[in-house]
């Protein structure tokens, strides 16, 4: 999902809507700090009224759902730095009760926080570098209550080379993550594994010749090592 860089925001802007079955509102306001640096906050709530059965009977699924978050961009030096995070919390309706056993509301949580360093070096190359992180949480008790974390770092680099009449654009990078997540029984399930930790990692390398004005080829290799299958290439 790729959002607007700050200085494209730095103002504030108010929404809402509602339908017939569902309503939201928003917030955004923005604004910088000297020359080189831009911010932006903002909030939601959005919620969704009970769908209804054939019979015409209620659903009982009401939800409701809150969201925060900010973005901060800073240029300058031939770099750039942006770092954005956001946090949600949901909750249904209560679920009410069948045969005296209570089905109580499903909740949700969720946390994501996202850095970028991109820089134009002198020799007329640039790279990038992101980590991220993201938090989820599921609470149903009468099925499961999966919670996740997930560790991201990416690096990316981009030069340029000349042989003789042929032109090189060459991209290359890498990539490690990392996933926790365990999953609580509910009233009717239990998994097993309840808990789990994953990693991926990759390495990939792509040049696009110019043949000529009209004749380009691009040739890459991308491997992949991963806790399912091993080793991969493509």
């Amino acid at each position: 999902i790729i959002t607007k860089n700050t200085a494209e925001t730095r103002s504030t802007l108010v929404e809402a809507g509602s339908g017939n079955s569902e309503y939201g509102t928003r917030m955004r306001t923005g604004g910088s700090i000297g020359a080189q640096t831009n911010w932006r906050v903002f909030g939601k709530v959005h919620g969704w009224d009970n769908t209804f059965r054939a019979n015409g009977a209620d659903g009982i699924d009401k939800f409701r759902r809150k969201q925060v978050g900010f973005r901060v961009d800073w240029a300058g030096d031939n770099q750039e730095v942006m770092v954005e995070g956001d946090t949600l919390q949901g909750k249904s309706q209560h679920r009410g009760l069948l045969n005296g056993f209570e089905y109580p509301p499903v909740t949700v949580k969720a946390s994501s926080l996202l850095g970028l360093w991109s820089r134009q070096l002198d020799n007329g190359s640039d790279f990038k570098l992101q980590a991220s992180w993201s938090y989820n949480e599921r609470d149903e008790y009468t099925l499961y209550s999966p919670t996740s974390d997930i560790y991201d770092i990416e690096f990316q680099h981009h030069f340029a080379r000349t042989n003789g009449s042929m032109q090189h654009e060459i991209v290359w990078g890498g990539s490690h993550r990392y996933a926790e997540d365990e999953v609580d029984r509910g009233f009717f399930t239990i998994y097993v594994p309840a808990k789990r930790d994953l990693s991926w990692q990759t390495l990939f390398v792509q040049d696009e010749i110019s043949i000529s004005d009209r004749f380009r080829i691009t040739p890459g290799i991308k491997l992949e090592w991963n806790d399912y299958t091993g080793k991969e290439h493509l």
